[in-house]
C-alpha cells in the first residue's frame, strides 16, 4: 500500500471516529480533541506526500501530471477550510455549542471523505 493510501486509510478511520463522537448529546472533550489533533497531523502527513508527488512528478518537462497538479491545488484549498473551521471551533467554543460543532464538523468530514476519494484516483 502506498504512503498516501495509508494516510488514506488513517484519516478515514479518524473522520469515522468523530462523527461516532458527534452522534453523542454532550461532547467527550478528551475524545475530541484527540481525534481533531490526529486528524491534523494526518492530514498534515498527507499534504507533505502529496506536494513531495507533485515534486517528483514534474520531470523533465517541469510540468507536473495535471490530475495531481489539481489535487494538491484542492488539497491545498481544503486545508485552508479546515484550519478555518479549526480556529473557529475552539475547545470553548464546541463546549458553548456543541450541536452547532456537529453540524459544521459533518460539512468538512464530508469534504475530506470527497478530497479522499479525489486524490485515490490521481
Amino acid at each position: 500500500m502506498s504512503p498516501l493510501a495509508m494516510l488514506h486509510e488513517e484519516l478515514v478511520s479518524l473522520i469515522a471516529a468523530l462523527a461516532a463522537e458527534t452522534t453523542k448529546a454532550s461532547p467527550d472533550m478528551a475524545a475530541v480533541s484527540s481525534i481533531r489533533m490526529k486528524l491534523s497531523q494526518a492530514s498534515r502527513s498527507r499534504m507533505a506526500v502529496l506536494e513531495a508527488m507533485l515534486a517528483s512528478s514534474k520531470g523533465k518537462s517541469g510540468t507536473p501530471a495535471p490530475a495531481l497538479a489539481n489535487a494538491v491545488a484542492n488539497a491545498r484549498a481544503a486545508r485552508f477550510a479546515s484550519g478555518a473551521h479549526i480556529g473557529k471551533w475552539t475547545i470553548t467554543a464546541i463546549e458553548a455549542d456543541w450541536r452547532g460543532y456537529c453540524r459544521d464538523s459533518a460539512h468538512v468530514r464530508a469534504a475530506m471523505l470527497q478530497q479522499i476519494k479525489a486524490e485515490a484516483t490521481t
